[in-house]
């Protein structure tokens, strides 16, 4: 899969998700897992209240950038 810098993945979510006139991507925290040296965080982005994609990471941007990056790849299929 293509990496994209961080902010270019949240533009190119919400420039394509308003494109086909839907609205702006918003982000939510679903869990929070393990110690605090060693966190999961899952984080699920929401499409007009659906979930569109969901990622998890060590750090709540990484977990942001994965679920952005997977309701990319979802919602650049429709």
């Amino acid at each position: 899969s293509t990496l994209f810098p961080y902010t270019t993945l949240f533009r190119s979510l919400q420039e394509r998700v308003q494109a086909i006139g839907l609205s702006t991507p918003k982000y939510r925290l679903a869990s929070s897992e393990g110690p605090d040296h060693d966190p999961l965080f899952t984080v699920e982005v929401l499409v007009e209240g659906e979930v569109a994609g969901a990622g998890q990471g060590g750090k709540r941007s990484d977990a942001e950038q994965s679920a952005a990056r997977d309701a990319l790849s979802r919602i650049q299929s429709l």
